[in-house]
């Protein structure tokens, strides 16, 4: 079987439009018919991208698709800017099954799987003038365009998308579609419209890692184009993708791009996602990815660290993925290795390992991966209930931290719909990690490290311990968490794990109590302090949490944790002041 492509037949059987009024049209139908019986078979497949019929209404235009069907193959149909026949897709379908068109197809914002390839397609547009209702109409061509490839996305890892207006012509290019392309990193791109003279104006070639096509029928010689689908006319689709959300890290992004084209495996693609930066971050990435086709860049919005990295999820086309941040790198072995653990883990849907973190002084230490405190162990594949036991030590190991260090199975996080959740201005990456591990039917352990975590100091991660703002935060990750545990675990298991989250937030609050006594003057300290300490969320982790060593509290605050914890919020922040004073902290 064979895919074939012709575009712009302009039919005229039943209406007085004859197309031999034009040089090179003369019995351009018979022509047609005679090529595309002596290539095309029956089993084959042929994508007609618009301006099918000159007809005026569907009745008008039955002689010219009963000519189409009586054609070998199956045959595609999209709508041009001259098919004035087209109406509703049910109308359609309707009318051609009401006359045994059986061999007819709509390709229309939609996509269609053949030979193992999706192809996509819509009408697109050009436009001389953006102003009015055109640039309306350019925005809803474009995202009809995405969704007809995201669609494909869907149906196969290898696509081709048809359009009917060219994207690029006569030195000018359609941005908003162009960027649809760029963006959801297509590979060939197949288009009609331009005819006679007209067609010198096409561009025909490679550019930005996309190769662009005319095929309008005249072009062509009236004679339908086969489309190539063996795997090695087909650009390798990338086995690894690597999604990077920034804003404002025009001072570190070119390091962590550099370690992704430093990478060992050749498969790979990086997609840089614009989160609104000001700074020149954003022409950084363009300028990165206008020199080599495997980065692409998504511009969006200010909508936060979470939306960005589902926004390179849906734009990544690789069978793993992984999320790095913008001011981290990765070793040049990272992506064949984690693959590499990925198979010997028989496909895991996650692979986890160890990673390297910069200290304030900036210095290096290893943190190991952990299924235990204080283990780092050799590479094992685990089932669901390996996951489930290492729940109550969650905050004990670094086996649910820091998801940037792992990869993941692209399919197996859409079929399961795990997002990484906006509404988390914190812990969102640890939440996305947890929830990943527990869905997961194997989840791989490397335990060599090869991702360099370098904290920023404005992150929210740092900001959280010393901002009574972010307590909230705090807690709505402590909420997801809970939640999380409470859908995969008896109700007997829970409180375990309950008190052990617990546990983990009075790390954060503790010092958040501590900066709040340096605050002035001392009426504000109190008023900061109380305020914390009647949160509903910090009162339910001093009931639930216990005083144990891994606290790792001083003398004086196993006291302040007691005397909050016994509801003695007045002797606690007393001594919290007697405290500062004694280390002479606290000046007036």
């Amino acid at each position: 079987m064979s895919i074939f492509v012709l575009a712009d037949p302009h039919l005229s059987f039943g209406s007085a439009k004859p197309m031999d009024v034009f040089s090179g049209w003369a019995d351009h139908a018979a022509r047609m018919e005679q090529a595309w019986r002596a290539a095309v078979r029956p089993e084959d497949t042929v994508v007609l991208p618009g301006d099918i019929s000159w007809a005026m209404s569907l009745d008008q235009a039955l002689p010219d698709f009963q000519w189409l069907n009586r054609l070998p193959g199956v045959k595609l149909i999209m709508k041009g800017n001259h098919d004035y026949w087209w109406n509703t897709r049910k109308k359609i379908e309707t009318f051609w099954a009401a006359h045994d068109l059986s061999t007819l197809r709509l390709l229309h914002n939609s996509a269609l799987l053949a030979e193992g390839v999706a192809l996509c397609g819509s009408r697109g547009w050009f436009f001389d003038d953006e102003a009015g209702d055109v640039q309306k109409v350019l925005l809803r061509e474009a995202g009809r365009l995405r969704a007809s490839i995201r669609a494909g996305k869907c149906l196969s890892r290898d696509l081709i998308v048809f359009l009917h207006y060219p994207p690029i012509a006569g030195g000018r290019v359609c941005d908003e579609i162009y960027r649809v392309l760029r963006e959801e990193g297509v590979s060939r791109c197949y288009y009609g419209h331009l005819h006679g003279e007209g067609c010198r104006w096409a561009f025909q070639g490679r550019r930005d890692g996309i190769d662009f096509r005319l095929i309008s029928a005249d072009s062509l010689g009236f004679a339908p184009l086969r489309i190539p689908t063996d795997g090695c006319a087909l650009r390798e689709p990338p086995r690894w993708s690597a999604v990077v959300p920034f804003y404002q890290a025009a001072g570190t992004l070119r390091a962590c791009a550099d370690s992704v084209l430093a990478q060992t495996e050749p498969r790979w693609e990086l997609i840089l996602v614009d989160d609104g930066s000001t700074d020149a971050g954003a022409a950084l990435a363009d300028e990165l990815a206008a020199g080599d086709a495997r980065i692409r860049v998504l511009h969006q919005k200010n909508r936060g660290v979470s939306a960005a990295r589902n926004a390179g999820l849906a734009a990544a086309r690789g069978e793993y993925v992984s999320f790095l941040d913008a001011d981290d790198w990765l070793e040049p072995a990272a992506a064949a290795e984690l693959l590499r653990a990925a198979a010997d883990g028989g496909g895991s849907d996650v692979v986890t390992a160890a990673l390297f973190c910069r200290n304030p002084d900036g210095s290096e230490a290893r943190r190991d991966l952990g299924v235990a405190p204080g283990q780092n162990p050799s590479a094992r594949t685990l089932g669901h209930e390996d996951i489930l036991a290492l729940l109550p030590e969650m905050h004990e190991t670094l086996f649910f931290h820091f998801p940037a260090r792992c990869c993941y199975r692209r399919s197996f996080l859409l079929e399961q719909n795990i997002l990484f959740t906006p509404a988390l201005r914190y812990g969102e990456d640890t939440v996305f990690c947890l929830e990943a591990c527990l869905r997961a039917e194997r989840v791989r352990t490397c335990p060599a490290a090869y991702y360099h975590y370098c904290p920023s100091p404005g992150s929210a991660s740092q900001a959280i311990l010393s901002r009574p703002d972010y307590v909230p935060q705090v807690f709505a990750q402590d909420e997801a968490k809970r939640a999380l545990a409470d859908r995969f675990l008896p109700e007997t298991d829970r409180m375990a794990v309950h008190a052990g989250i617990s546990q983990y937030n009075l790390r954060f609050f503790l010092p958040l109590l501590r900066n709040a006594a340096l605050v002035h003057p001392p009426q504000e300290a109190t008023r900061a302090q109380r305020a914390i300490l009647r949160s509903p969320f910090v009162c339910r982790a001093l009931r639930e949490a216990r005083l144990s060593p891994a606290l790792s509290l001083a003398h004086l605050d196993r006291w302040i944790f007691l005397l909050t914890k016994w509801r003695l919020p007045a002797a606690a922040l007393w001594l919290w002041r007697r405290m500062d004073r004694w280390n002479g902290r606290h000046t007036r």
